[in-house]
């Protein structure tokens, strides 16, 4: 483990108070050397000095200093940029790279820090210790100086792989093999393939639990299809339980169990496709674990059973996730220990993140409980359009048994429930600077049952701020009863609503407390005149497209309400990675809007693209 202590003097303090600690920027990284691709694993938890101790609330960028890495086809992204305490970054090309942070508190005070990451020439460390094998003989393509090997035999090929450090083995693409792979070995090393076409298949077997199993260290796992289908029940098509191990553009399908397993410790799953396995594509129990720019149709971040109190660190990024199936189903579902959840397409499914248990109903097991910190910001979670997956209860996120969670700029489409949860107690949440939209496209069990709140259970210190929220599904157009409620709450004590944005303008806006003094049905005025929600505004949100599939998609229009009327909670980006504030409507003062998006009456480039970072 490398880590990175630099400490700055803090050149900018709001208040007094704020300038008692120097704000320092710590980087650890899982790695600093390796062979190319290298997966490094980035943690900036342990900083301190920051305003109010609040880590979750900064804003930390990261640029890995790979500039020609490319974008995220997933997301069009940057793969060179990262936002998030943790982050994950794969150097694919040998060289000398500096990967920095920069720290930016909720006071705004700044700092940064930097670590050195070198990558070695894979031809190199791999020279004269490469094989290519092919079923037929095939070597068309081949890198030059691999040795060529015509065989049948996949345990033998297996068997060398493991016998050494430093080795690569490449199979022939197009051609097919049956049998499971062991990776033990310590590594650096490399299972890939060559030549032109398709990925070379593995069709494993029924007999292992995962029937790709690398538990060796310094692995990479590269360009290879895994066909699940022949596992017997309760076995899995692969996982990584070893560490630094690296799973690149893989495919692995039609498991009895789990797709891919990640149990080891600085795990990646990179530019992957997992889907229609038959329990979670992905389940993640490991340490230090990253997935990243993948298509999965479900994800469960579990507390590990075998080692509860170190299951943690997970980054899940720029990924498609399209929980599609008949049964209800979780996009993401979180029983995990510190994590980032950041720039993800979440489709379908009864949550697109559903926090803690079957969404909120507890086991009774201590590992079910106290599962923060949780950073969710920049995902879009949306239907996929498909009534057997639509029409059942959905929730944006839902929380059980979390305690430390951040949920900001994320723009929630056509939810039953934008924000929600059954039994347990959830504390210490804020939901920040969220756009929630319903149209006539929304469907599903829990209409009417909360459009923007609905929580069945205890609620301590829960923070609903700056957050924008247009009901315009139509009782004539869509499924939407009437009457409906827009907020449902247990009581009303555990919970701040403050300077939202709310529309509806199809149906009354009707709120309701279960129990406690004041209990029954409120309208927004008399809910306003009871002091549960303060400052908050109702009416048109003003947005310059209701396109999904436009660039201006929610914008706001420059007499937009929203523009410049938010309350600063030192948030300092948008959804789309905008500078957060600025001067919306032009008139000189760089104030935050209400909702996920900022908008830019004029944004100079210099703003942009200071010091390296965007925004």
């Amino acid at each position: 483990m490398r880590t990175v202590l630099i400490r700055i003097a803090v050149l900018l303090c709001a208040l007094p108070s704020w300038c008692q600690a120097q704000l320092v920027a710590h980087i650890e990284t899982s790695r600093s050397s390796g062979v190319a691709p290298l997966a490094v694993y980035f943690d900036a938890s342990q900083s301190s000095g920051l305003s109010g101790n609040d880590l979750l609330g900064a804003h930390i960028e990261w640029d890995f200093g790979d500039a020609g890495a490319g974008a995220w086809p997933t997301t069009g992204k940057p793969r060179n940029l990262a936002t998030g305490f943790l982050a994950a970054h794969v150097f694919e090309s040998p060289g000398q790279y500096t990967a920095a942070v920069r720290i930016t508190d909720v006071a705004g005070n700044t700092t940064t820090a930097s670590a050195q990451i070198q990558v070695s020439d894979p031809e190199a460390v791999y020279a004269g210790r490469t094989r290519c094998v092919s079923r037929s003989g095939d070597f068309t393509s081949a890198p030059a100086g691999c040795s060529a090997v015509t065989s049948t035999d996949l345990a033998a090929q297996l068997a060398w792989l493991n016998g050494a450090s430093a080795r690569r083995l490449l199979f022939r693409r197009g051609e097919s093999w049956s049998g499971n792979l062991q990776l033990s070995g310590s590594g650096p090393a490399t299972l890939g393939a060559f030549g032109p076409g398709a990925p070379p298949v593995f069709h494993t077997q029924a007999g292992a639990q995962d029937g790709v199993d690398v538990s060796g260290s310094d692995w990479r796992l590269m360009d290879i299809e895994i066909d699940g289908s022949q596992m017997g029940a309760a076995e899995s098509a692969g996982g990584a339980g070893g560490s630094d191990v690296l799973a690149q553009r893989i495919r692995a399908h039609h498991a009895p169990l789990v797709g891919w397993g990640m149990g080891g410790d600085h795990v990646f799953l990179v530019d992957s496709v997992i889907e229609d396995n038959s329990y979670f594509s992905v389940y993640t129990d490991g340490v230090g674990v990253a997935v990243m720019g993948s298509q999965i149709d479900q994800i469960r971040v579990a507390t590990s059973f075998l080692r509860p109190l170190e299951s943690r660190q997970v980054f899940i990024a720029h990924n498609v996730i399209d929980a599609s199936r008949p049964a209800p189903t979780t996009g993401i579902k979180w029983h995990g220990r510190q994590g980032v959840i950041t720039d993800n397409r979440i489709r379908a499914g009864t949550s697109r993140i559903g926090l803690s248990n079957s969404e909120g109903s507890p086991t009774g097991l201590d590992v079910d409980r106290d599962l923060g910190m949780l950073l969710i910001e920049r995902n879009r979670l949306e239907p996929n359009g498909n009534a057997a997956v639509d029409d059942y209860n959905t929730w944006g996120v839902s929380f059980g048994f979390n305690t430390g969670v951040m949920v900001r700029n994320n723009l929630l489409l056509d939810m039953n429930i934008a924000f929600g949860g059954g039994e347990g107690h959830a504390a210490d949440v804020r939901v920040l600077h969220n756009t929630v939209l319903m149209t006539d496209a929304v469907r599903g069990l829990n209409l009417a049952n909360g459009d923007f709140i609905g929580f069945d259970q205890v609620l301590d210190d829960f923070v609903f701020a700056n957050n924008l929220v247009a009901i315009l599904a139509t009782v004539a157009g869509s499924a939407y009863p009437e009457p409906g409620l827009f907020i449902r709450l247990l009581d009303r004590s555990g919970i701040t609503l403050a300077n939202n944005l709310v529309y509806k303008p199809d149906h009354p806006i009707n709120n309701f407390i279960s129990s406690g003094p004041n209990a029954g049905y409120h309208t927004q005025a008399q809910w306003m005149a009871l002091g549960i929600e303060q400052g908050s505004i109702e009416a048109a949100p003003q947005f310059v497209s209701l396109n999904p599939s436009a660039a201006d998609f929610l914008d706001l229009l420059s007499t937009s309400p929203a523009i410049d009327t938010a309350l600063s909670t030192g948030t300092h980006a948008d959804h789309r990675g905008r500078p957060r504030p600025l001067d919306g409507d032009g008139q000189g003062a760089a104030l935050p809007d209400i909702g996920a998006m900022e908008r830019e009456a004029l944004v100079p480039v210099a703003v942009l693209f200071r010091d390296g970072f965007e925004g």
